[in-house]
Parts: C-alpha cells; sequence; structure tokens
C-alpha cells in the first residue's frame, strides 16, 4: 500500500518547533521544582536567581528530550522587527529568554521566527512596595501589548512563566485578573483541567495589540514552587 506523504511545502516546521518549546518548558519547570534552596528571586544581578537555575535546567530538558535546538537565549536583546524601517526603543528591552528560529519553508524577507518568554513570581507581596501578582501584570503581561516592550512583536504566541511561591491559586487567579481589569486588558482563563498543586498549571490568554499580531495568544505557565 502507497502511502501519500505530505509536501515539503505543507509541513509547518516552525509550528512543530513551538511544540517542542512547550515541551521545554514543561520539562525545564518540574527539573526546576526538584530542586532544593531555591532561590527567592527571580533575577538578580550577580546573585543567585530562579531564572539563572531554569537557564540550566532549559538545557538539561532539552538532552532529556533529545531537542537539541530548543534551548533559550537568556536576556537577549528584542530582534529586531523586518516590518520596522528604522531601529525602535523595544530593540533595547531584554525579556528573560527568547528562541530564534529561522523558518526555511517561509518567504526569505520573512523567515525570521521569535518566542519569547517572560518569568515573573506569584503570591503574597514581598515587601510594603512590591506586589508580586500585580507585578506579574504591571511588568509582565503589559510588555507584550504595550510600548515600549513589544514583546513577541510579530509573533502570533508566547509565554510567560509564574513562580508560585505562596497563596492559593485562585486567589492569585483573582488578583492577577483584577489588575488585568484596571489595565483594561483581557483576563486570563482558569486552567480547563484544574489546578495542579506540587506541578504545573497551564493557563491562557487572548490579548489585543496596536503591533502585529494582533489578535494575540499568551500562555501561562504556573509552577508551584510553594514549601510546606
Amino acid at each position: 500500500m502507497i502511502v501519500n506523504q505530505p509536501r515539503l511545502s505543507q509541513i509547518s516546521i516552525w509550528k512543530n518547533h513551538k511544540e517542542g518549546i512547550v515541551w521545554v518548558i514543561r520539562e525545564a519547570l518540574l527539573l526546576l521544582r526538584e530542586q532544593p534552596d531555591l532561590p527567592k528571586d527571580e533575577d538578580s544581578p550577580m546573585c543567585h536567581s530562579l531564572n539563572r537555575e531554569l537557564s540550566f535546567c532549559f538545557g538539561r530538558a532539552c538532552h532529556r528530550l533529545r531537542l537539541p535546538h530548543h534551548k533559550p537565549s537568556r536576556e537577549a536583546k528584542n530582534q529586531p522587527y523586518i516590518g520596522d524601517s528604522e531601529p525602535t526603543n523595544r530593540e533595547s528591552k531584554i525579556p528573560d529568554f527568547q528562541w530564534v528560529f529561522v523558518d526555511v519553508l517561509a518567504a526569505e524577507d520573512s523567515c525570521e521566527r521569535t518566542f519569547t518568554l517572560e518569568c515573573k513570581r506569584l503570591g503574597m507581596p514581598s515587601s510594603r512596595s512590591w506586589n508580586l501578582n500585580e507585578n506579574y501584570v504591571f511588568n509582565g503581561i503589559c510588555r507584550f501589548v504595550t510600548e515600549p516592550h513589544e514583546y513577541g512583536k510579530g509573533s502570533d504566541d508566547c509565554a510567560m512563566i509564574g513562580y508560585i511561591q505562596s497563596m492559593e491559586f485562585t486567589d492569585i487567579l483573582e488578583e492577577v485578573n483584577q489588575t488585568a481589569r484596571q489595565c483594561r486588558i483581557t483576563e486570563i482563563s482558569p486552567p480547563p483541567g484544574g489546578w495542579i498543586k506540587d506541578s504545573i498549571s497551564e493557563l491562557e490568554q487572548t490579548l489585543e495589540r496596536s503591533f502585529p499580531v494582533s489578535p494575540f495568544l499568551l500562555r501561562h505557565f504556573w509552577v508551584d514552587i510553594r514549601k510546606e
């Protein structure tokens, strides 16, 4: 029996690459959870941080999953967007992690693809002046929809990681969505399969943007790193 194989032009290698990215994110977060004495800060210059540990976990996850080209760059500047004729402020902004890929099946003048990942802590305020759940929106989600950051410009989806350090899942989501409403952006939908204690809960949010691509899907991976 002859099985018809799909034409090369019908294969979405970028879609397949993004599926690999999602697998690597999940595996890396599970590896991160296994580590004892995790640092408190997601990122801190010259200090032990969650993002630094996560970067090592990305490498281990790629090795375990046999996906050698799926480790992201940490703290690399936004890549130039081909639709911008001149340099813009967004090119000086630095997402936490970023995957860059060249889609050889796309047109040469639009073959570059990026997937941006921003990481923030979730839970009780860390000080009187620093509310983690508000910060997740103001300095996380908003960077995907507003100038000057314009994270994920030219992409139709990207992701955020939420390091859950305290509080209950539903209380965190309510506070995050309350801030989202204040910013007049779409709320995050609860995980369709319910919350997963001691693991990863995956949520989604569809956003409208004034720059390409819109509507835009922002995926949220909330990892439970609370200590009993």
